[in-house]
């Protein structure tokens, strides 16, 4: 398991992505529900791991 963020943030909004949902739809999901913790099967790491920490950094 990995996580990213500030450990100390309330958290209101779970997004809970099982399985290997694909890449677009998890960054479009995320863009769309905007959640404070986000849960998800398979992801390709590398790339998606960096946009979600670009995506959070920039409100």
């Amino acid at each position: 398991m990995r996580y990213v963020g500030d450990l100390d943030q309330t958290c209101s909004k779970v997004l809970l992505l099982p399985g290997a949902v694909g890449g677009r739809g998890q960054i479009e999901s995320i863009m769309k529900e905007k959640p404070d913790v986000l849960v998800c099967g398979e992801s390709n790491e590398g790339k998606h791991q960096n946009m979600c920490v670009q995506q959070m950094k920039s409100g």
